[in-house]
């Protein structure tokens, strides 16, 4: 999909990737990035990505270092709690976690922790969507466009 747009008396084009997971999103963006040697790579997480940061009190760059790793975006994580960290409740599910890990049981750790993947969805959609409009992050992605000279590629979820 492109779009074109005039700016600065040149024309801007805007190429979106978005498929379904492990479908080479990545790999396409990095080549055309490659190809003309110039240009910016931005994604619709971006901004999700501070956001959850934000949510779970992490670190952003622990956040994208640890759902980039593909072996652990699936597996309920402790940095994503489902509820508040020091009530009861989440000890309780701690301990479950805790057993579930032992015995190797994702159900048991699910209990209580977001999978990356699953904080990512549920900061989306619960927390940010229902008060800023579905259209956030979209609007926030555009903002990015019209403040870069040469983007290769724009990543979707």
């Amino acid at each position: 999909m492109s779009n074109k747009q005039k700016t600065n008396n040149f024309v801007k084009t805007v190429v979106i990737f978005n498929s379904p997971a492990n479908t080479g999103k990545d790999v396409a963006v990095q080549y055309l990035r490659g190809y003309f040697c110039t240009g910016e790579i931005l994604a619709f997480k971006d901004e999700l990505y501070k956001d959850v940061a934000t949510y779970f009190d992490i670190e952003v760059e622990a956040l994208v270092e640890y759902h980039s790793d593909r072996s652990l975006k699936e597996k309920p994580s402790l940095m994503f709690p489902k509820y508040e960290h020091e009530s009861l409740k989440q000890y309780f599910f701690s301990l479950l976690y805790v057993i579930g890990a032992m015995i190797n049981n994702r159900s048991l750790m699910s209990m209580g922790y977001y999978s990356s993947r699953e904080a990512l969805i549920f900061v989306s959609e619960t927390v940010v969507k229902p008060i800023k409009g579905k259209d956030y992050y979209g609007k926030k992605l555009v903002e990015k466009i019209e403040g870069h000279q040469r983007i290769v590629g724009v990543n979707g979820l």
